[in-house]
């Protein structure tokens, strides 16, 4: 009898530490990069939201993709996302003729950031 109840307190406990190993990597943190790849991708996405709230249209798919790359580039060499705003409102005015303010656009970046939590 005492032997089972061993066994039993045995299997009880390496059921509960798997458990917390599956929760354990179900709840870890996700890495810095991958925050900053969301991060990134949003701030994009706010951009050409802001676009096409000035515009009415969608932006240019070949002018999206130099932006994309441009944000890519800028973040990749330090450049901050909410110093990136004028960059991105030169960039869209030399491509497209729009003008978008650059406090406009760092609204849409905060905004962007904040929903991504990397502040």
């Amino acid at each position: 009898m005492r032997i089972r109840k061993q066994i039993s307190i045995l299997l009880a406990l390496v059921i509960a530490l798997s458990m917390l190993g599956v929760f354990g990597v179900a709840c870890s943190k996700p890495s810095v990069e991958d925050i900053n790849k969301v991060t990134t991708a949003n701030v994009f996405e706010a951009i050409k939201d802001a676009y096409k709230d000035v515009t009415g249209k969608e932006m240019p798919k070949e002018v999206a993709d130099k932006l994309n790359d441009d944000l890519y580039s800028k973040i990749a060499q330090g450049t901050g996302y909410m110093e990136y705003a004028p960059y991105a409102s030169e960039f869209i005015y030399e491509k497209t003729g729009v003008i978008i303010p650059p406090e406009t656009l760092a609204i849409a970046i905060k905004a962007a950031v904040l929903v991504a939590g990397n502040l």
